[in-house]
């Protein structure tokens, strides 16, 4: 049989190499990925850039497209009518030309000149000019409508403004024409294109004829550093000597766009610089012009490029960095692997080890051959507290050295938690696991013999017999562990009290926690109802008082009985919030009563023992009280006996504060635990309500049930304290009841606890 060092070996030096492996490979796998996913990231971005700025351009350039066309056509118009005033071919007068001027300046013009076929002009301003030989003047003749890059005919003042030239004709129809109506536009009208503001800082606007000739623009797209061939002011010849284009579109494409009427994009780089932008070419109408606009913008995409390498470069360092982290962290762990696996306390396995070597051992085994054990020392933490944490280690380690030698190679243990200790048992037999207990503890306090005061080291045992070999040691722990939580308070002439794992227990507990999970909800949404249970008087039968109790009402859960959550409440606090939202739905319920005119009954409310920690737990109780306007004594508290057995200095404090709120004070469940009689003496109570157990033990006249209730009664009378008996549910005990003159009853006979509704029909319907 392979001994346990040489099993835990192998077992050690399986996780190292599955460890390293997985390192090496998960660093392999990040690398890989984070450069992929950068690379991915970055072309994808660069891409939707490019997609986005072409597309951006492409409807601007559409859209002063179509605003220009208009404004041109307008434009057109407005000379056209002109024209027809100045058909004629004399001469104009001096009235008429500055009648004409003041046209032309009312319509943004510089002047208007009227020019015969010689070349010679009448110009509004006065000023002579001669057009003679001019390109755009002879096409005018022939009957086109030009725009042209400047004035020629004057001193170059209007350069660079649009210069519009339109036949004035005779006779329309037979073609006859006399005279170009010719017109340049004010330096003041350079809105005519548009505002800047339309476009943007970042965009510049050209508008070019179709042979490449620049007619107007905003800015020059270009830097003054190009070079300009020969002083022209032809965009293609400047872009042909200046730009290195990208992607497939050429300078000459471009040009031959122009001419052929398509619009076209193309990206370029300008000299002394990297960034990259992107012009459009567009037709504006019909006409022989075309905008080009260019968006540097762009230089958006070109610094994802620079991003593009940079990321390169940052990868790889985050990837080397990433490496050599890896490497550090295989070897902090194969140098303190051993660390690790050892409890410094007591030398053996951690917990880490224990959970991988019992993984191994349930693998290796079938269901239903291995127990898991959890043993938790009694009040270790008081022993801390008092011989110092020196004395509670080496107790510690006492019980672990005791402990394992009574296992077998094939079982573990180890100390979890402060003062807890997992056993993994080759046994499912009960007698097995409990001989070995038996053992385990008789040693482990066996040092008392040589000590005159004993000191012995209890234990609360859990077991669970592990049936499911599937699930995680965790979960197996969490089950033994829940069994273990059943054992309450230890006899101390038993050294250990175990209690084994049932499915019930585990039922249970995931019911409270569901419970746990709801209860905030269900009192902020008021979930919780109140029922009222009548108390009857006995001589007469008529309800005098009503106790108020507690129902869940949960769309998942239906009804949850009080029994399932009132002690769970208890245990964890909860119950002093819903304490007070009972007592205020009681106090609403008063208050509905009194609005509507009705006779109030007193209205009893539990008051949870949890309470008597706190001196002032009735301050908020009484502010509800009077924040609802309601008088005292129509208000009772329930304290239970049990409450006044484990608080017994506590309740005298309470019961006095509740009197001088001004409430009556009830003592419930009286008899349950076999209190003395003193209580009643000692104790300033209203009213004591006689625990149900008495009526239903009695069987007879003479029964010692009946006889208890009767001194009791007679007792209570005397001490001037209100006897109300709990559980009558027949006819006969009602009977009794009567006989020995006892003040209230309540029980299934009157009525079981009801919805408020229901309770007032029942106290005051009217015949």
């Amino acid at each position: 049989m392979i001994s346990k060092e040489e099993r835990s070996s192998r077992v050690l030096y399986r996780y190292h190499k599955i460890f390293t492996k997985i390192a090496y490979f998960v660093l392999i796998a990040v690398a890989v990925f984070t450069v992929g996913a950068n690379i991915v990231l970055l072309y994808k971005t660069h891409q939707t850039t490019i997609a986005t700025t072409n597309h951006h351009i492409s409807e601007l350039s559409r859209s002063l497209s179509i605003a220009l066309d208009r404004r041109i056509q307008r434009t057109l118009a407005i000379l056209e009518s002109v024209a027809l005033d100045c058909n004629q071919e004399e001469a104009l007068s001096a009235e008429e030309l500055a009648k004409l001027q003041k046209q032309a300046e009312l319509f943004q013009f510089e002047y208007f000149a009227r020019i015969s076929p010689d070349g010679s002009a009448i110009c509004s301003d006065g000023i002579s000019r001669t057009f003679a030989g001019q390109d755009g003047i002879r096409k005018a003749f022939e009957g086109q409508m030009v725009i042209d890059a400047k004035d020629t005919g004057s001193n170059a003042q209007n350069a660079g403004m649009p210069f519009f030239m339109i036949p004035i004709y005779s006779n329309r129809e037979a073609g006859e024409i006399t005279g170009v109506l010719a017109a340049p536009f004010s330096p003041l009208r350079t809105n005519f294109f548009l505002n800047q503001s339309y476009y943007g800082d970042n965009v510049f606007l050209n508008i070019i004829k179709s042979d490449g000739t620049e007619v107007f623009m905003t800015k020059r797209f270009h830097a003054p550093q190009l070079n300009v061939p020969g002083g022209t002011n032809n965009l293609f010849d400047v872009l042909q000597a200046n730009v290195e284009t990208i992607a497939d579109t050429t300078v000459e494409d471009i040009r031959q766009a122009a001419a052929t009427g398509r619009n076209k994009t193309i990206r370029f780089r300008v000299p002394h610089s990297h960034l990259t932008q992107t012009a459009r070419l567009t037709r504006i109408g019909n006409t022989d012009l075309c905008i080009w606009l260019v968006d540097t913008n762009d230089a958006i995409s070109e610094g994802l490029d620079q991003l593009l390498h940079m990321a390169f470069w940052i990868n790889g360092l985050v990837v080397i960095c990433f490496g050599a982290l890896i490497c550090v962290l295989i070897f902090l762990y194969r140098k303190n692997t051993a660390l690790l696996m050892v409890d410094p306390v007591t030398g053996g396995y951690s917990l880490s080890r224990f959970n991988q070597e019992a993984e191994y051992l349930l693998n290796c085994s079938n269901s239903g051959d291995y127990t898991f054990i959890v043993a938790n020392i009694v009040n270790f933490k008081i022993f801390n507290d008092t011989h110092g944490y020196y004395e509670g280690n080496r107790i510690l380690k006492h019980v672990h050295d005791t402990m394992i030698k009574y296992l077998e190679d094939d079982e573990i243990l180890t100390r979890s938690g402060g003062d807890d200790f997992n056993v993994l048992i080759h046994t499912t037999n009960d007698e097995v696991i409990l001989r070995k207990l038996d053992l385990m503890v008789d040693e482990i306090n066996h040092f008392n013999e040589e000590l005159s005061e004993k000191q012995w080291i209890m234990f609360r045992v859990g077991v669970y017999h592990i049936t499911d070999t599937d699930i995680s040691v965790v979960h197996i722990r969490d089950r033994a562990n829940i069994a273990r939580k059943k054992m309450k308070i230890m006899n101390r002439d038993i050294l250990y009290s175990y209690g084994f794992y049932e499915e019930e227990d585990r039922v249970r507990l995931q019911q409270e926690i569901i419970i746990k999970s709801k209860m905030n909800y269900a009192l902020e949404h008021q979930d919780f109802k109140l029922y009222l249970q009548p108390k009857v008087d006995i001589s007469t039968g008529r309800i005098v008082a009503a106790e108020a109790l507690v129902r869940w009402k949960d769309a998942d859960m239906g009804l949850v009985p009080p029994d399932e959550f009132i002690p769970l409440f208890e245990r964890i606090g909860f119950i002093r919030w819903l304490d007070l939202y009972m007592f205020e739905q009681a106090c609403a319920c008063l208050r509905r009563w009194l609005d509507a005119g009705l006779q109030p009954v007193r209205i009893s409310v539990n008051i949870s023992r949890v309470h008597l920690t706190n001196k002032d737990f009735l301050l908020p109780f009484v502010e509800v009280q009077k924040n609802y306007r309601i008088p005292p004594e129509l208000l009772e508290l329930e304290l239970t006996e049990s409450a006044a057995l484990d608080y017994p200095n506590a309740i005298p404090e309470a019961i006095s504060k509740i009197h001088l709120a001004g409430y009556a004070c009830s003592l419930d469940d009286f008899g349950s635990g076999y209190s003395s009689l003193n209580c009643l003496e000692s104790l300033d109570i209203d009213v004591v309500k006689l625990d149900c157990k008495f009526l239903r033990a009695a069987r007879a006249k003479n029964d010692r049930g009946h006889i208890v209730i009767e001194e009791l009664v007679h007792m209570a009378k005397r001490l001037g304290i209100t006897v109300c008996c709990e559980g009558v549910e027949t006819e006969e005990q009602f009977a009794f009841l009567q006989k020995c003159r006892c003040d209230m009853g309540q029980g299934y006979l009157f009525s079981r606890p009801i919805e408020v509704t229901a309770f007032e029909k029942m106290v005051y319907a009217t015949s």
